[in-house]
């Protein structure tokens, strides 16, 4: 089966559970879904300026959810599984035996599924090596993302998202407090990490008394600027505060203070990046 058939067929069957799909039907379908998601995500950062509700991608995931999931229980059915394992795909070690199965040559004969859905015997070895490049690609992005999602979850890496001090996971504390950036007497209103990949490398925290900024300099080395927020006069936005990517704002300070202000970095998601900069000029009010 070509990709437009097995786009054509998944549609066509979406509201059937009965019969046997292909390796290629399978594997076509999952391309197409995978290519799709890719394109509407983009869309909704490039068009639409979003990255929360992400509506042409949820609408997108949507159509594709009843297709998919059809997809899958023929494709299990043709190498003579029930539908029902599919319920695997809820625990982490039940991707494996999917995985395994959606590359497996079905049966060549009719089973208790139905007839084969094409011609299993003779495969060429294209088809064969096709097959499991696209089951390896699958398997090495779903655990690529497993691993984020966990590590993210633990506080091993850092969130994507400003947290509350409520939120700041134990990890995350330690480091700071071992770089300097905290102490004991801080009490951490708010904590966004400016990197990736380690929460000391540069980020914001807001505490009850300061707002400490902290990064690399120009020469490699790292600062921490502990500001009090008695000094802080205003805060103005520097980019669009609807961006996709982290909102510069310049937060000024009074004449009383050594510089007239500080850069810092937010993100918008969940707009907790409003209730940090509230708080902030509340705080001296």
């Amino acid at each position: 089966m070509r990709f437009s058939e097995a786009i054509k067929s998944g549609f066509k069957k979406c509201f059937l559970l009965e019969g046997r799909a292909s390796r290629s039907e399978y594997w076509y379908w999952s391309l197409f879904v995978l290519l799709g998601s890719l394109l509407t995500a983009a869309g909704d950062v490039l068009i639409l300026n979003d990255v929360e509700l992400m509506p042409i991608n949820l609408t997108f995931i949507a159509i594709t959810l009843l297709p998919g999931l059809s997809v899958s229980v023929r494709r299990l059915h043709d190498v003579d599984k029930s539908g029902w394992w599919l319920l695997l795909v809820l625990s982490v070690v039940g991707i494996i035996p999917l995985l395994f199965w959606s590359v497996k040559q079905g049966d060549p004969e009719n089973n208790r599924f139905g007839s084969t859905p094409d011609i299993h015997t003779g495969e060429s070895r294209i088809v064969k090596i096709r097959n499991y490049t696209l089951a390896g690609i699958a398997s090495l992005v779903y655990i690529a993302l497993v691993i984020i999602y966990v590590l993210t979850e633990v506080g091993f890496l850092p969130s994507t998202k400003i947290l509350k001090g409520d939120e700041l996971p134990t990890y995350q504390y330690e480091r700071l407090f071992n770089a300097g950036v905290v102490s004991n007497s801080d009490k951490i209103e708010f904590f966004y990490s400016e990197s990736p990949e380690s929460v000391v490398e540069a980020g914001q925290v807001l505490t009850d008394t300061h707002l400490i900024v902290y990064g690399p300099t120009a020469e490699g080395k790292k600062y921490i600027e502990r500001i009090p927020v008695a000094l802080v006069s205003h805060v103005e936005a520097q980019t669009d505060e609807e961006s996709v990517v982290p909102i510069m704002y310049k937060v000024f300070l009074l004449p009383s203070a050594d510089y007239e202000f500080v850069t810092i970095f937010l993100s918008n998601e969940g707009r907790v990046n409003e209730e940090f900069i509230s708080r902030l000029t509340r705080m001296n009010n």
